[in-house]
């Protein structure tokens, strides 16, 4: 990882695999985004003291670990959004909005506080990795899709019994008119 990295963007894409643990040496990074991927593995608190970062955000991932009130951030921090992991512990006294000038954001974890919703703090052990909660969005989408296919299906019923009734009658009325004989008119 080279360490004259300023600015690293890897949101919304599909990783999968643990997060370098080169980037917490990455002295001059000022805005590091590795939210909405499926990144597990600790997250590194060296993060949130790098001396240039001003931007972090690790939200929709697993990265795991214990937070700690008396952890270190940098003084010129103003976005972290932590949101949508498997933090636990404490939240960290440094991170607390001590301005507007600061954003915050940890929803979605297991971290102690009143502030935002969390999860139980069970949920965030390493042996709840196996398990996957669905978000709320995501369980509706599922629902609908499933109406979806059950219309789909139905419409594809209905047509296809259509077809089949049409074909029947086409080949009946073929049928019947190649086997009727024909009279001759008298006068």
């Amino acid at each position: 990882m080279p360490s004259k990295l300023v600015t690293l963007v890897l949101r919304k894409n599909k990783f999968r695999l643990g997060i370098q643990t080169a980037l917490g040496s990455c002295y001059q990074l000022q805005k590091l985004d590795i939210s909405l991927n499926g990144f597990v593995g600790p997250f590194l608190s060296s993060w949130l003291s790098l001396p240039s970062i001003k931007y972090l955000d690790i939200a929709g991932n697993k990265l795991t670990g214990l937070l700690y009130k008396n952890m270190t951030c940098n003084s010129e921090l103003a976005f972290v959004n932590l949101s949508s992991n498997l933090l636990s512990g404490d939240f960290p006294t440094c991170l607390k909005r001590d301005s507007n000038s600061r954003v915050v954001l940890y929803s979605g974890n297991c971290l102690v506080n009143e502030d935002q919703k969390q999860h139980p703090s069970y949920l965030c052990h390493n042996e709840a990795l196996a398990v996957r909660i669905p978000p709320p969005s995501e369980e509706k989408h599922r629902r609908t899709y499933g109406k979806h296919v059950v219309a789909s299906s139905a419409v594809g019923g209905i047509v296809g019994a259509i077809a089949v009734v049409g074909l029947a009658f086409m080949a009946a009325k073929k049928f019947y008119s190649e086997h009727t004989t024909k009279t001759p008119q008298t006068r």
